[in-house]
């Protein structure tokens, strides 16, 4: 009888914490550490990253103890574009290091936003945004968001398969974001975002494959937050080609042209054979001779 009534009042005081505090979620922990690449070994999927700085929720600060941490990659495309030295962010869920659920390659150590030139994993995991080849005295840049459908057949704790992405990406104009273009995106599926004409880059987006939460599904998930993986690009706009001038060719005639008609031949003054020579020569000498007589 006592055991039952402590099961009533087990079973009380959960129905009674489901109805004040809603669907159960165990969340990871963040965290984002910044720092140059230590070592990339693509063998074993996995790069070594150096926290020199770490994120606190609003800001970078310098790390107290800059350890290096070794943690898998989201996608092997990164060691054609992440290499040793390069500066990065790298973020993971639980702890620093073992599984990077996102790497960003910064385009400008020296800005203080630190925006970055490629993305592999989640963006949303990364404080800073896109690099669009501003100076250090400016923050302009890009960022893209996204939100995933899930697929409800697929799900398991938390998280499901997500069948699409709704990807939006932003243009910062002063102190405000500014969405520019969105566009509905499935797994596998890359696109290029074309960036605003006075801007000279793009951004091309890949996504990879995706999570999303489970509590459009079920109303009692529990488990970690949902990851998604894409790969980002910024790239410079194309130039589109200068046009050749040739030069215009001369019509061929559509018509033969006339024949000329041939010159009369002028006839030619005759002139004295071999024969008239001989009888002038003869007469020249009669008469030299009849005048000798005389």
């Amino acid at each position: 009888m006592k055991l039952c009534k402590k099961m009533i009042a087990l079973l009380s005081l959960m129905i009674i914490f489901c109805l004040f505090f809603g669907p159960v979620s165990a969340v990871l922990q963040e965290f984002a550490i910044m720092g140059p690449v230590t070592k990339v070994m693509p063998d074993t999927n996995q790069i070594n990253v150096k926290r020199a700085y770490e994120w606190n929720g609003n800001t970078w600060v310098s790390s107290k103890f800059p350890n290096t941490y070794t943690g898998t990659v989201p996608d092997k495309e990164l060691f054609d574009y992440i290499f040793q030295g390069d500066q990065v962010q790298a973020a993971s869920l639980g702890g620093y290091g073992g599984e990077w659920i996102a790497v960003g390659k910064i385009a400008n150590s020296e800005s203080q936003e630190k925006p970055l030139m490629e993305v592999f994993g989640d963006p949303s995991f990364l404080p800073s945004f896109l690099w669009n080849g501003a100076t250090t005295i400016r923050s302009y840049g890009y960022k893209i968001e996204f939100t995933t459908t899930p697929d409800c057949n697929l799900c398991e704790g938390s998280t499901c398969t997500a069948l699409s992405a709704d990807v939006t990406a932003y243009e910062k104009l002063v102190n405000k974001w500014v969405a520019f273009e969105t566009k509905l995106m499935v797994p596998g599926e890359t696109y290029l975002f074309d960036t605003p004409s006075n801007d000279q880059y793009d951004i091309l987006v890949t996504f990879v494959s995706g999570q999303a939460s489970a509590s459009e599904c079920s109303s009692m998930a529990i488990g970690p937050q949902p990851v998604s993986n894409f790969m980002i690009h910024v790239s410079q706009k194309k130039v589109p080609a200068t046009p050749v001038e040739t030069a215009t060719p001369t019509p061929l005639p559509t018509t033969c042209p006339p024949t000329p008609t041939p010159a009369t031949p002028t006839p030619a003054t005759p002139t004295p054979g071999f024969t008239g020579s001989i009888a002038i020569t003869g007469i020249l000498g009669a008469a030299l001779f009849l005048v000798s007589r005389r």
